[in-house]
């Protein structure tokens, strides 16, 4: 597009344009897009036509670099470290030193040198007493570092046999104004008598060798690193750890330093031929990647994100049926087929049949929080009432909980009353639906207890539950349908979950089981006809609450902060 594009929604303008169709086997996107960063017209389109400028500047550089081949595209693009940056900066430096200090020529000269230099700086690097403010978008360092010195760094790669992705060149375009810079305040002292050995000279890492490049980041190497770095939970360590080592198998390389834009383009591919589906590449293995190289880059061990603008688009999947959670027919079902006959099971896998929908179903927690969990995290807990209530114990100790927070999460009686404590003094001191001595690995617990979910899942599946359900997370869609149906208290029903706040307030004090035991309790029971009174009513009458009952007894629990009341249907 010629002129700067507004998007619809955010009202931010942005530079937009196809690449070429010779140079998209290259470039690996068939459209540049890229925000200019302002909603304001009359400055968009200055930046309009900055960053037009250095995109066609790329553009013919990319198409030099192919009609300088034989091949019909030219060999993929380097990636260069930061340092491998300033080591060819380093070279220019000595090759402007090497061709004038014999005759520096006029000082006036070199004095203007220095100062276009400066100008092509970062801020932070610009010496005291120089303008610390770009004037212009077109004044950016980047765009006058490119514009100043692009030939006279593209030269220099050509003697190497060098060629380097956008944003490789665009940093060794600033690391040479800076090296032109000292270059040229040296041959001004030259120029007029002085010819003290420059101490800026020392600055620059040894020539660039891509042989030589000091410790090269390997891919275990990298992962050890960024593992210690990262705090993400074991399961998220493990997946993206697996997705950059399937990066690397693709491209066929072990030096993350190495991979280009166009690496991540064809690993796309792949695993869109692959058949993996759009959502996952997007959300999974782009996601995954990026966010490593983006540690990377903030870590200064790599000087560009190579996953930076590698999208895929994905369309949400028509909603067939408007329910997310399993309806009343299908929650039968299913917790009906928890009763049945499982003694061809290990006692850890037939509990988990027998226990876990039941569990979901009165918590609303996700599968692996109960599926990972010990019989020592089931207890009871003390109410300002005078009552002692089972609970279950979600934490981060067992295994993965996804906001890495504990949360007490009350038993409901229908659980109790179907014998579950039995169940739980059956496996004291180990965990209630696994066996660890089962393990390969000392530290893949969490892995065994991912396995309980999707043993459970297919299980649930061949009873005839529908695809577009989720067999165990239309438990969690489930309870948070009742909670709205019964009116029970946001917060409550978030804290049971384990959703996180919804405002600042939300994180203010604790919540007691006594107010979370009363909402679990208003849940209508399964398999047993028409509902029961609900044990909710003995704490509410103990805190001096009076319920008011409508007609077909059932009862809510008011969604409005301070004292919880109790409302007519």
């Amino acid at each position: 597009m010629a002129s700067p594009w507004k998007h619809p929604e955010l009202g931010i303008y942005y530079f937009r344009k196809a690449v070429p169709h010779a140079l998209r086997a290259v470039v690996g996107r068939t459209e540049i897009r890229r925000s200019l960063g302002t909603k304001d017209p009359k400055e968009a389109r200055r930046r309009h036509r900055a960053v037009a400028e250095e995109i066609e500047s790329e553009w013919d550089r990319i198409r030099s670099l192919r009609s300088a081949t034989d091949d019909e595209a030219p060999a993929r693009l380097v990636s260069l470290s930061h340092k491998d940056a300033h080591a060819l900066a380093g070279e220019i430096y000595l090759e402007q030193i090497a061709k004038h200090e014999h005759d520096p020529g006029d000082a006036v000269e070199w004095h203007r040198m220095v100062h276009l230099a400066t100008n092509a700086l970062p801020l932070d690097r610009r010496p005291e007493g120089a303008p610390k403010r770009v004037w212009t978008h077109a004044m950016r360092p980047e765009f006058v570092a490119r514009r100043e010195f692009g030939t006279l760094v593209s030269e220099h790669l050509d003697k190497r046999q060098l060629q380097l992705d956008s944003k490789s060149f665009t940093v060794v375009c600033l690391a040479t104004a800076q090296a032109m810079r000292d270059a040229a305040a040296q041959l001004k002292r030259n120029s007029l008598g002085d010819y003290t050995p420059d101490p800026a000279a020392s600055k620059y890492p040894a020539p660039y060798s891509p042989s030589t490049n000091g410790p090269p980041l390997q891919v275990e190497a990298f992962i050890a690193d960024w593992i210690k770095g990262v705090p993400l939970s074991t399961a998220t360590r493990q997946s993206w750890s697996g997705k950059l080592r399937n990066l690397m198998r693709n491209a066929g390389k072990t030096d993350i330093a190495s991979i280009t834009e166009a690496d991540v383009v064809a690993w796309r591919n792949a695993r869109l031929a692959a058949g993996i589906s759009e959502r996952t590449i997007s959300e999974g293995d782009l996601a995954g990647v990026f966010s490593m190289f983006k540690w990377a880059v903030e870590e200064k061990k790599l000087i560009s994100n190579p996953a930076q603008d590698v999208k895929q688009r994905f369309q949400e999947p028509e909603q067939v049926r408007p329910q997310k959670g399993y309806d009343f027919r299908e929650a039968d079902l299913v917790l009906r087929a928890t009763l049945e006959d499982h003694s061809n099971l290990s006692e850890a896998s037939a509990g988990a049949r027998r226990w876990i929908p039941w569990l979901c179903a009165f918590s609303g927690a996700r599968v692996g929080e109960i599926g990972q969990m010990h019989a020592d995290h089931v207890y009871q807990e003390p109410t300002p009432s005078g009552l002692r209530i089972w609970c279950m114990l979600v934490t981060p100790e067992a295994g993965t909980v996804k906001n890495r927070k504990a949360r007490v999460v009350p038993i409901h009686p229908q659980v109790i009353e179907q014998g579950f404590l039995a169940y739980v003094d059956k496996r004291k001191g180990r965990p209630l639906f696994y066996d660890p001595e089962l393990a390969r690995k000392p530290d893949s617990h969490h892995r065994q207890a991912d396995k309980v979910g999707e043993r459970l899942a297919a299980w649930v599946r061949k009873l005839g539950i529908p695809a577009p359900v989720q067999p165990n997370h239309a438990w969690r869609h489930r309870f948070e349908t009742l909670g709205r149906a019964l009116w029970l208290r946001e917060d409550i029903v978030d804290y049971i979950t384990g959703h996180g706040p919804n405002s600042a307030a939300d994180n203010y004090g604790d919540y007691l089981v006594e107010a979370s035991y009363r909402a679990v309790c208003y849940l209508p029971r399964y398999l047993e006809g028409p509902a029961k009174a609900s044990p909710a009513d003995a704490i509410t009458q103990a805190n001096g609450i009076s319920i008011l009952a409508g007609q077909d007894q059932s009862v809510r629990f008011a969604r409005h902060r301070g004292n919880p009341s109790i409302q007519r249907n």
